[in-house]
């Protein structure tokens, strides 16, 4: 899991740059949309982190 998230990055880190370069050229729309597939992917990134904390606390309080 741990590479697919690091390739998940990297592919972020890249339509980033492209965002930048997009941007510097003046093409708005494409952009645009760059910048609204970064950030639900960061918002859903950060809402896969946060269940993965709840479920590994519900299964250590069933363990223990």
């Amino acid at each position: 899991m741990d590479a697919l998230n690091a390739l998940r990055a990297v592919l972020v880190g890249c339509a980033f740059v492209a965002t930048l370069i997009l941007a510097t050229r003046g093409q708005w729309i494409p952009a645009t949309v760059l910048t609204l597939g970064i950030l639900a992917h960061l918002l859903l990134f950060g809402h896969q982190r946060v269940e993965r904390r709840r479920r590994a606390e519900r299964l250590a309080a069933l363990e223990g």
